[in-house]
This record gives C-alpha cells, structure tokens and sequence, in this order.
C-alpha cells in the first residue's frame, strides 16, 4: 500500500492502529488545529502525538509493524519514527501525576504542564472524532519560539476559531 506520510488516510490509519494496542494518543501540532477546526486546511510534514510515557514502547511496536523505524531519539523530551520515503512521527512521551496533570521535560532543561484536560479536547479529521489538544494548549504549544509559515497559518486558524466558537 502506497501511503503519504501525514495525509488524512495515514493520520486515521496510526490512530487507528494505536487504538487496537491501547495507546491513549492526543494530537498536536498542525493536524491537531485541523482536528479543531474540523478539516485539513494544509499538507503537514508529519505527526505529533503525545502519549503515556508507560505507553512508549507498545505504540513503538505498532508502528513498526507499519512500517516505521526510530529515527531520532530525545528521550524523554520526544522520539521520532519515520517509514523510509513516507515520513515521520513526533511521539512525546508524558509523564502523568496523580492530580491528572501531565509533564514533559524540555529538551533545554524546562518543563512544559499539560493541565487536567487539556489534551482531551475532541476534534474530526476526516469526518471521524479525535482526541486532541484544547485550543488553549495549542496556543501555549506555539510560544517560545520564532514561527515559521505552518506555524503563523496555525495561529490565524487558532484566533478564527475564537472569534467564531
């Protein structure tokens, strides 16, 4: 099977394929904001899910049975999985305390908090409901760093979905 590496197949095909090995998935990024706005509003370079740290190695085995290998390796910040000629995962493992609330440690020694519900807002892709980031998380997920064009066109969609909830 011939798959683009984050077209809207592909997404639903890993989520899918997480779900069955129970891999509780949140989508971020890019295709999180199209998740909130409920259709794909521009080609993404790749995939960004977080995940249960305890979860890491079952949601890498499954997606090595797609077809994915590791890549690059950040641990605990995040680890990537790419198909050769297809593309790419960003996983972010999250360590989940007892309140609910999530950490991921920075890759320069910060913290980033995920609090109680921010990764379970439900969005479509594809016509099909998905967990991701709340508005809100996204936003926060888009500060401390210069944006480039996906991430300007991620923000405008972010404002827009303000204005008009």
């Amino acid at each position: 099977m011939d798959r683009e590496p984050t077209s809207l197949e592909n997404v639903l095909e890993i989520l899918d394929v997480l779900e069955r090995v129970g891999v509780s998935a949140s989508i971020g990024g890019g295709w999180g904001v199209d998740a909130l706005v409920g259709a794909q509003t521009r080609a993404h370079s790749d995939l960004d899910l977080c995940i249960p740290d305890e979860q890491s190695e079952a949601a890498t085995e499954a997606l090595e049975a797609l077809g994915y290998r590791l890549s690059l390796d950040e641990r605990p910040t995040r680890f990537v999985v790419t198909e050769a000629g297809v593309g790419s995962i960003d996983l972010h493992p999250l360590r989940f305390l007892p309140d609910g609330t999530a950490r991921l440690p920075g890759l320069d020694g910060t913290e980033y908090v995920f609090p109680v519900g921010s990764l379970d807002a439900r969005g479509t892709i594809g016509g099909r409901s998905v967990r991701c980031f709340t508005r809100e998380q996204q936003l926060v997920a888009h500060r401390g760093y210069e944006p480039g064009e996906d991430d300007l066109w991620d923000l405008a969609l972010l404002r827009e979905i303000e204005s008009n909830p």
